[in-house]
């Protein structure tokens, strides 16, 4: 009967864990609370029959002692079926027991496993961040050729190589500006 209590507290925290999946910290400290409460219940029942077993057999040791008669083959044929009764439900319980145990391990390695997972950073979006700055870097470059070094040609050809190779990037665009402005210049002064 008590195995069958815990199959069904298990199968309804299965079904509790996937209907709310934020009350995951609740779950895991209501199974484990509740883990300890059966490990507790079944460690009782344990010392119970034995405490039981005890005093039955203090009961029946003077017993032989004094010359009175001595259990009946029945009755000891109904202690001992009450002993491997009480160690399968025992048994049973701590099985289940370790099963909640394991459940609950794999939900904390699945929970350290989903931070761990949620600590990385979008890989397209670095990738984008890695083109926005590779195409910043070039424009930076090609105003230094324009404006330090008088390298207008090479300014030009390494705008033009942005706009090529990144278009869709604010750096493009402002390539585009640098190239019109030149165009302006050139058109200004052969006027």
């Amino acid at each position: 009967m008590t195995e069958d209590k815990l199959q069904n507290l298990l199968r309804d925290m299965d079904n509790s864990f996937a209907a709310n999946p934020s009350d995951t910290h609740k779950l895991v400290r209501s199974v484990r609370s509740r883990a300890v409460r059966r490990k507790y219940l079944k460690t009782s029942l344990s010392f119970a029959a034995a405490a039981c077993l005890v005093i039955a057999l203090c009961f029946a040791l003077p017993t032989f002692e004094k010359g009175k008669k001595p259990l009946s083959p029945q009755q000891l044929a109904t202690l001992k079926q009450d002993i491997k009764n009480l160690n399968k439900t025992a048994d049973a319980t701590l099985k289940l027991v370790t099963e909640v145990i394991e459940r609950q391990n794999r939900i904390e390695n699945l929970q350290r496993l989903n931070a761990q997972l949620a600590s990385y950073g979008d890989p397209l979006q670095e990738i984008k961040d890695k083109i926005d700055e590779t195409a910043f870097v070039l424009v930076y470059n090609a105003d230094r050729l324009y404006n330090e070094l008088d390298q207008k040609d090479q300014a030009v050809e390494s705008y033009k190589r942005v706009i090529e190779f990144f278009p869709d990037t604010t750096s493009a665009e402002l390539a585009r500006q640098r190239l019109s402005e030149i165009q302006k210049n050139k058109i200004n002064n052969h006027i």
